[in-house]
């Protein structure tokens, strides 16, 4: 391989984990914004008078 050849190899590779790591912060991104809003969905559910009764019947 002459000096050409390796760097454009090392091109592609330097775009290829660009891309990837673009992708990554992506789906972080993604996960942080579903797990806040599940955690606000679950927080504004929570009804502190469930539960508090018990009614036995025999």
């Amino acid at each position: 391989m002459d000096i050409s050849q390796l760097t454009s190899m090392a091109n592609q590779t330097s775009i290829s984990d660009v891309i990837g790591i673009s992708l990554l912060k992506k789906s972080m991104d993604s996960f942080a914004q579903t797990s806040t809003n599940m955690t606000e969905m679950l927080a504004a559910s929570v009804d502190p008078n469930l539960g508090k009764n018990l009614d036995g019947y025999a």
